[in-house]
């Protein structure tokens, strides 16, 4: 389902249609639903892609890549349940999931979500994995992992030998050399230096290390 706001908050009711996709009624008008688009004849868009948008091809800034962001949200605000956020994702949100990995060259994820939902290897159906390698690609996108502190669990699926594509890890060189040897014998690292006009900033005081 895509959305978009459209007036002033009202009275909102969210429901579930009998194929399992969420159902919004309101008055006064503070969500419309763009796609699919529904008529009370009984007749529906079904048949229009709403993946159209993210399968096109864009023209990349000059020496830069595309970052494409992805996220879902309940109504209240709230961006996960039980600290996951499968609770809040809906089928359509879970194939744009898989398709916006099988465009991407890599996935970019933080180590404290790596932790928290258990990641591991990016799994895509075959038809998927199919036209990535038939474009020259790697069968999967390799997850790449930024972290200050390398604290990971490097016996985790993700960090298997056995994985079809190695994960990334991006992190700082000032990070002890045995967490250094464990992360590039499980993993491609690559070392990002802030730059001077940043490494004075301030840093997070929250207990959660990246």
């Amino acid at each position: 389902m895509t959305c978009g706001v459209t007036g002033a908050e009202r009275s909102l009711r969210i429901g579930r249609r009998k194929d399992g996709g969420p159902s919004i009624s309101w008055q006064g008008g503070l969500v419309r639903q763009l796609l699919p688009r529904d008529d009370p004849a009984g007749s529906s868009d079904q048949g229009e892609d709403p993946f159209a948008v993210y399968r096109s091809e864009r023209q990349g800034p000059s020496g830069r890549p595309w970052i494409l962001g992805n996220m879902v949200s309940g109504i209240d605000g709230s961006a996960a349940v039980g600290g996951r956020v499968g609770g809040l994702s809906s089928r359509r949100d879970r194939e744009l999931f898989v398709l916006l990995r099988s465009l991407a060259d890599a996935v970019l994820i933080g180590a404290a979500t790596v932790r928290t939902e258990g990641y591991g290897p990016v799994r895509l159906p075959p038809a998927l994995t199919e036209q990535r390698m038939a474009g020259g690609r790697s069968p999967t996108p390799p997850l790449v992992i930024v972290t200050r502190s390398l604290t990971l669990d490097w016996d985790s699926p993700l960090f298997s030998p056995d994985v079809q594509v190695r994960p990334v890890i991006v992190t700082v060189s000032a990070v002890a050399d045995v967490a250094m040897a464990k992360a590039r014998d499980r993993a491609d690292v690559v070392i990002a230096e802030m730059s001077p006009s940043t490494s004075g900033g301030p840093r997070s005081s929250s207990g959660d290390e990246a």
